[in-house]
């Protein structure tokens, strides 16, 4: 029941979803971020172009994604003053850890209740636009896929993947630091 909730308010939060945007919400909520670190280097040249052209704002700092993982917003990050180094940080050890899991049962448990989500909510698209995405992709097998055009277009995502743990934890010592 939970990521029918999370996913509910995805859709809230980003009404540009297309059926690959949703894949995508599937992909990370069960796999994290441990496809995107093969070279540590050059993802953190890419995060901090990244860093550099995402202007701050106001939007929320993270949106939880699954039980597991949350995207964390680096227009939020940079709002708050929060380090980068400490974002990249959190990022790092999250796609070191992979989840305990078994990552494509939990895609399946969660592309299931996307169906359910997705046959049951006025959204964007079409039933028929869903069912014929999910079969084309799932013909090449789960694998990471990038957010629609449109969503890019819209919603200019900037975020990173972090365990849930890991940011509760740094949260909960930075709160502490601060309060003190």
């Amino acid at each position: 029941m939970e990521f029918e909730a999370k996913i509910k308010e995805q859709i809230k939060l980003h009404d540009s979803m297309a059926p690959q945007d949703f894949m995508k919400l599937c992909f990370k909520a069960a796999f994290g971020a441990e496809h995107l670190l093969s070279d540590v280097h050059a993802a953190r040249s890419y995060f901090d172009a990244e860093c550099e052209k995402t202007a701050p704002n106001n939007s929320p700092l993270y949106e939880g994604l699954s039980p597991d993982y949350a995207r964390v917003n680096i227009a939020a990050w940079k709002q708050q003053n929060l380090p980068a180094d400490t974002l990249f940080q959190l990022f790092v050890q999250t796609a070191n850890h992979p989840p305990k899991t078994n990552g494509e049962a939990l895609f399946n448990k969660y592309l299931h209740i996307t169906d359910q989500v997705i046959a049951s909510v006025d959204i964007n698209f079409t039933w028929e636009d869903w069912i014929n995405y999910k079969e084309a992709y799932l013909k090449n097998g789960i694998q990471p896929v990038h957010h629609s055009e449109n969503y890019r277009k819209q919603e200019k995502p900037s975020y990173r993947m972090v365990s849930n743990n890991l940011l509760n934890d740094w949260l909960a010592t930075f709160n502490k630091k601060v309060m003190n």
